[in-house]
């Protein structure tokens, strides 16, 4: 009879080891109840259900058969939703702010490691195995952490206390700072320190100060320098740390402060660029109006968010006419067509002429990007604007205009059927029906549409009639 139970429990075991990452259900307490029975790391999976890196590692990543079976044997791990029930805490406890983000901690919940993003099957594994590897790290820091108030001027103690926080991946707060501060000039243009530049987590403008020192003198010499560009690009990557970290702030003057920071570092070309924010270059790069937007709406300032996002909606737009932006999409295409021509007339081969529509698709990619984050920016945020001004007939009027030029700008499926049905619901069903038809005229051969979106769409149509 045991050696019966042996075998099935051996089974059992190789199944649960063949079919990937095996997640525990339950609170998070008692997760960590049975890493105090076992001795293991909490492997977490911080995810929401709109992420699409989340949905590609949970498809593509955590089922295969090698990372099942590495993770499942050294690790307990969890994963919670960060935007529903207990993960809401979670994420603020961690600091989460991108997802997915991937956590190892210990049975008392200290981070031993944590990393953002998507990783293939060998990176997964690698993060795993150093997250093993930096467990005996976690005392060490515990130790440094009770003195280290009292080594503010010890350089040698700073950096190995910075060292080991910024290796698993803490935010190195005030400790860093203060090593930052006792650098010369030497150190702040030494490129074996802009790891310590790229991870600024506590908001200190004596650093600041000296960051922008720094910037400004190397722009001066050569503001193509290598040099220069990596240093920018920590500092931008700071910056953006800092003002996503002053949106938990119970005011809103450390973010006003951070928002002059911001446009001083416009001096050395980091304008703002919504589609390289959007691609990850960091929130630095947002415009300062939809930074203090985002503060407004998290912190309920209902009369400010309102008077806000009306002017700047009503802005963007004024410089943006949909009109304009259709012209310019013509002449594109009308210089795309000058140039393939021209480039085949002057003997160009195949090659280059394909290489130069690519060039001009990328362009045209960045372009859609940006429009359509604006048209999503409208989508998402005109129920907060009519909440805070009532539903008033104004209110519901100029909406009806936004959501109209969402579409104009951006005439995409999922975006001509959410402005539809936001039409309907205003009870503007003849724009809701120009837009439906619209995108049903321009859209008839267009094979990356499915079968059921065109479906979905006509059906819209149909209740219009």
């Amino acid at each position: 009879m045991k050696k019966l139970l042996l075998i099935l429990l051996l089974c059992s075991t190789s199944i649960v080891y063949s079919q990937g990452i095996v997640f525990e259900e339950g609170k998070f307490i008692e997760v960590t109840e049975i890493a105090k029975k076992t001795g293991k790391i909490v492997f977490i999976d911080f995810y929401t259900d709109w992420c699409g890196p989340c949905r590609n590692m949970v498809q593509n990543i955590f089922p295969i058969k090698e990372v099942g079976s590495f993770y499942n044997s050294n690790f307990i791990n969890y994963k919670i939703n960060a935007e529903k029930g207990e993960g809401i805490e979670l994420a603020k406890r961690y600091s989460v702010s991108a997802y997915p983000t991937y956590f190892f901690i210990n049975e008392k919940g200290d981070v031993i490691y944590k990393f953002m993003g998507a990783r293939d099957q060998e990176g997964i594994i690698k993060e795993g195995n150093k997250a093993l590897l930096l467990k005996s790290n976690i005392e060490k820091i515990s130790l440094m952490e009770k003195v280290c108030k009292n080594h503010k001027n010890d350089t040698n103690f700073l950096k190995e206390y910075v060292d080991l926080l910024i290796e698993s991946g803490r935010e190195a707060g005030e400790p860093l700072n203060n090593y930052i501060l006792l650098m010369d000039n030497d150190a702040m243009q030494d490129l074996n320190n802009i790891r310590y530049f790229e991870n600024i987590s506590l908001y200190s403008p004596a650093v600041m100060d000296k960051m922008i020192a720094t910037l400004s003198y190397l722009y001066g010499i050569d503001p193509k320098s290598g040099l220069f560009a990596k240093l920018n690009k920590a500092s931008v990557k700071s910056l953006s740390t800092l003002l996503r970290n002053s949106g938990k702030k119970s005011t809103v003057d450390e973010l006003e402060s951070l928002l002059v920071i911001k446009s001083k570092f416009t001096d050395f070309g980091n304008k703002d660029n919504i589609t390289l924010a959007s691609m990850g270059s960091g929130i630095a790069l947002m415009p300062a109006d939809e930074l203090r937007l985002s503060y407004y709406k998290a912190h309920k300032m209902v009369i400010e968010y309102s008077l806000l996002f009306e002017r700047y909606i009503d802005n963007y737009i004024a410089l943006n006419s949909a009109e304009k932006i259709e012209k310019e999409n013509m002449n594109l295409e009308i210089m795309l067509d000058d140039g393939m021509k021209k480039l085949a007339e002057s003997g160009k081969s195949k090659e280059e002429i394909e290489n130069s529509k690519k060039m001009f698709g990328m362009v045209n990619v960045f372009r859609t990007v940006n429009f359509r984050y604006y048209s999503t920016y409208i989508l998402n945020g005109y129920t907060d604007y009519l909440t805070y001004n009532n539903n008033s007939i104004e209110a519901i009027t100029k909406v009806s205009g936004w959501i109209e030029y969402s579409y104009l700008t951006c005439k995409q499926y999922d975006i001509a059927e959410t402005a539809a049905n936001i039409l309907i619901k205003l009870n503007y069903p003849a724009k809701a029906r120009i837009i439906i038809e619209d995108f049903l005229k321009n859209n008839t051969n267009n094979k990356s549409i499915t079968p059921e979106q065109m479906e979905t769409i006509r059906n819209i149509l149909y209740s219009l009639l």
